[in-house]
């Protein structure tokens, strides 16, 4: 009895594209014949496989930008792909080492950014969750499926300003807008978050234990948490309690800044 596959080269039958013979392939016990891709037939599939990978991978990157809520001034900033201004070297070092442990652990301590109005907090954490999203890895299978037409489902980062953020979330828990229910859960779970400009907003009871139920579930489940604020640590406890910012120093990396101001037009 005949066994194993067997490579049939036409005789009348050439490749269009590289002019060699059509091989068939035929499995004897099966007994069908199938036609064979030559060598050029294979490398073009390949290019085209690589081509829908590379555009399923662009447009999971920018959405994971755009859904990330990182203000679109600061949307590409890349930590690899600027340099530290005069009085934030201590503050950009932290930022360096944080991207080296992320790299090798997801669950690693946060930092903590203080410094003064346009000190350049905002960017550096901006700078950071965008190397965190330009590195993260994308599967290729994930990245075709995107191509052909899927939405993507990556979310590696939540970024949020406090004061629209207590805003969102009571309007949420009034019932006025129902498409923020899940956001608290978001912010929990996102394998990084920043909490930007902490210390800013309306300070009442409702708000603490908001902003705790956030910091205390990722301080349980290890997840880095990046913060940046305007107010000394002592301001900073007085105003939100000793829950919070006790779990802050033992969650976050210290990162002074006392760059002057960035900001275009300042004295």
């Amino acid at each position: 009895m005949e066994s194993g596959f067997q490579i049939r080269y036409s005789e009348e039958e050439t490749c269009p594209v590289c002019g060699e013979p059509i091989r068939y392939g035929l499995i004897p016990m099966v007994g069908k014949e199938f036609r064979l891709n030559c060598k050029c037939e294979d490398e073009l599939l390949r290019k085209e496989q690589a081509a829908r990978i590379a555009t399923g991978d662009t447009i999971i990157r920018e959405e994971m930008r755009r859904a990330s809520g990182v203000p679109g001034k600061y949307r590409k900033a890349l930590l690899s792909a600027a340099a530290p201004a005069r009085g934030q070297e201590q503050a950009w070092q932290v930022c360096k080492d944080f991207i080296e442990r992320f790299r090798a652990n997801r669950k690693t301590a946060g930092i903590y950014f203080i410094g003064g109005v346009g000190s350049g907090k905002t960017f550096l954490a901006a700078a950071v969750a965008g190397q965190v999203m330009d590195e993260w890895h994308i599967p290729a299978w994930e990245a075709e499926r995107v191509a052909d037409g899927n939405p993507p489902r990556y979310a590696p980062v939540k970024f949020a300003g406090t004061v629209e953020l207590l805003e969102r979330l009571k309007r949420s828990y009034t019932g006025k807008d129902e498409g923020e229910k899940d956001l608290l859960e978001s912010l929990k779970r996102a394998p990084l978050l920043i909490l930007d400009d902490l210390g800013a907003e309306k300070v009442t009871e409702w708000s603490r234990e908001r902003l705790f139920e956030i910091i205390d579930y990722r301080y349980n489940e290890e997840l880095p948490l990046l913060v940046t604020t305007n107010l000394k640590p002592e301001v900073l406890r007085a105003q939100l309690g000793e829950r919070i910012c006790d779990r802050l120093k033992e969650m976050c990396v210290f990162a002074p800044m006392s760059a002057v101001s960035q900001r275009r037009g300042s004295p």
